[in-house]
């Protein structure tokens, strides 16, 4: 070939054909034209290119009709498949977290449904504490969301309760040894707030602000709906909530430390209290209790190591203690008169203990009205199937979110697979 000729090539229709649709068929010289201007045919041609001919020949029957071209296939098929992936997982793994939800909301708050009542322990940093009446004592008392029971000074002598309407004075409404009175007397800007529906619950909120300089126990009831206020002293679910000392920041203490005090939450059971009741829900819990006047009171059982079986209610029964509660035990009465019962563990079976505080008249013969003080021990089964149920619930969150997770990835992988 002369310099500065060009060959000039004549190409298959097919090369428009690939270029219109998309085949995998390169542009093959059909007919080769020589710098002479001769005309080659491909039988003239080298094996190898006479080759390349036919299939270009082949290739040049395309369908009139346009078809989707194979690359853009290829690019559809794993984005279809991480969409399908995707919205397998996500609805598959949307029924567990909706129910893991459920349940670990069911539990925070603690539900009265049983006469044995429940105690609440209002956080010492915490501004709110929650609880709910169930079934069948689905009713609160007080009704009115302004007013609160305390324990009662003194004897009222008589219950007005039910008889002039609970809307009437609240020191003038006694019911099973405590007063109504006003809450935000008690603790200033205090609200409790009933939820939406009919297993919301109740949401006792102070404001840090509004907190004492000593503890105060406040008491609520769910009683059965459609009997009377009156039968709520004998037939009701208490509802115990402790609400600890205000915080005193350090060197503000100017209490003598010769002065003995009581530590906080400790029940006093005196003539006008007639019971005083805790609950055992955890190991290495403890009770503590005193008898007032300690000067002139005697608890009873006197040994540390026994104590009432009060499965029956009657708080006769003297048994040792740690037949009931194992490694249970009582201390002797200290410089200020408080008693300490300390639980290491719950019990296999729930239990129920007594102890009675009576005080020595003037005759030296003892009161026959004794104060009790009952004390609810938990089984640790009930404590642990509680436990687990919150943390299956968090398990099967995690379990969903990562099943969510590694199905995108499967996907996403298998897209990435068909594109290579």
């Amino acid at each position: 070939m002369a310099k500065g000729q060009t060959q000039k090539q004549f190409f298959s229709p097919i090369s428009r054909c690939d270029q219109s649709y998309g085949t995998f068929f390169s542009r093959t010289p059909l007919q080769t034209a020589l710098p002479n201007g001769a005309i080659v045919h491909p039988a003239l041609l080298s094996s190898t290119s006479a080759a390349k001919v036919g299939k270009s020949r082949e290739g040049s029957r395309c369908s009139r009709t346009r078809t989707v071209p194979f690359e853009y296939k290829m690019g559809v098929l794993p984005r279809v498949l991480l969409v399908i992936g995707i919205s397998i997982t996500l609805s598959s793994s949307r029924a567990p977290i909706a129910a893991a939800g459920t349940e670990l909301s069911k539990t925070s708050a603690q539900t009265c449904d049983n006469t044995g009542g429940v105690t609440v322990q209002f956080p010492e940093a915490g501004r709110s504490v929650q609880f709910k009446c169930g079934s069948p004592f689905d009713t609160l008392v007080p009704s009115d969301p302004l007013y609160v029971f305390v324990a009662a000074a003194a004897p009222q002598g008589r219950n007005h309760l039910g008889l002039k309407g609970e809307q009437e004075v609240a020191e003038d409404i006694t019911v099973a040894g405590h007063t109504k009175k006003l809450l935000r007397d008690l603790y200033k800007d205090a609200t409790l707030d009933h939820g939406s529906g009919n297993d919301s619950g109740y949401t006792l909120q102070i404001p840090d602000t509004s907190r004492t300089e000593e503890g105060k126990t406040l008491k609520y009831f769910c009683k059965r709906g459609g009997k009377s206020v009156l039968d709520v002293a004998k037939d009701a679910c208490p509802v115990t909530i402790r609400i600890p000392a205000k915080k005193q920041e350090p060197g503000t203490d100017d209490s003598s430390e010769d002065d003995p005090q009581q530590p906080e939450n400790v029940l006093t059971c005196t003539a006008e209290s007639g019971k005083q009741k805790a609950t055992v829900s955890k190991a290495n819990q403890t009770v503590q209790f005193s008898c007032d006047p300690p000067a002139t009171s005697t608890l009873t059982p006197e040994a540390a190591l026994k104590v009432f079986d009060n499965k029956d209610g009657a708080c006769t029964k003297e048994v040792d203690l740690s037949t009931l509660v194992p490694q249970a035990r009582r201390s002797e009465r200290e410089g200020n008169g408080v008693y300490t019962v300390t639980f290491p563990q719950l019990p296999s079976e729930k239990q129920a203990l007594c102890y009675s505080c009576s005080t020595t008249g003037g005759s030296g013969s003892l009161r026959t009205a004794a104060c009790q003080i009952h004390i609810d021990v938990s089984a640790a089964t009930a404590v642990s199937t509680t436990t687990h149920t919150t943390s299956n619930a968090t398990s099967r969150v995690h379990a969903a979110i990562s099943q969510a997770v590694v199905g995108i990835l499967f996907v996403s992988v298998a897209g990435i697979a068909c594109l290579s």
